[in-house]
């Protein structure tokens, strides 16, 4: 009796695992390999019925920001950010639909963030095991004649530095507009 079976050693983990501790060793942040070109493919059932049943809910600030922002599919790129903690991911996106909608709709844009985060997605915060979320944009902000700074500042969730056991990741990047240079700075609570 002859049985067509493969020896398949289960090392895989364990060189996922040493690569993964020797990246984050040496540049000191965390690290994370997906080998799955399509990351949409990681949300589980549960994340997408929650995705498609908030849809109606944001479908009003469609209209608003316009037909070059797509509402459904952000709230995919939110929740993967919040369940990969990737701040990196979510900062790149904000910053490509600053440059696609129109500079004067900023203010749209990042309230339409606050509403996902503090209406859709704070009460979901420990299911994900999420604490909170802190954003920053600083600098020349649509200035109309007198050239002053400007800052916006959302803070969504416990952001706050007074605990021992809070993770902490965050990016910064610059967004170019005609009227200079801005600082962006997400940063997330774990």
């Amino acid at each position: 009796m002859v049985i067509n079976t493969k020896y398949l050693p289960r090392t895989t983990n364990y060189f996922y695992k040493t690569l993964i501790s020797f990246i984050e060793f040496y540049t000191g942040k965390k690290a994370y390999l997906k080998f799955n070109p399509f990351i949409e493919n990681s949300l589980t059932y549960s994340d997408l019925a929650r995705c498609y049943m908030w849809y109606n809910r944001v479908l009003g600030f469609q209209k608003l920001l316009g037909h070059r922002i797509f509402v459904h599919e952000s709230l995919r790129i939110f929740h993967l950010a919040i369940r990969f903690r990737d701040p990196t991911f979510l900062a790149n996106w904000i910053k490509a639909m600053l440059y696609r909608m129109s500079f004067w709709k900023y203010r749209i844009l990042f309230r339409y963030i606050k509403y996902v985060f503090r209406s859709l997605f704070w009460s979901h915060f420990e299911n994900l095991d999420f604490k909170g979320v802190r954003l920053m944009l600083r600098g020349k902000i649509s200035v109309a004649g007198n050239a002053r700074a400007r800052s916006l500042f959302y803070s969504i969730g416990h952001t706050g530095h007074a605990e021992m056991n809070n993770r902490v990741l965050s990016h910064f990047t610059t967004v170019h507009s005609f009227t200079g240079v801005m600082g962006f700075r997400l940063t997330f609570y774990f």
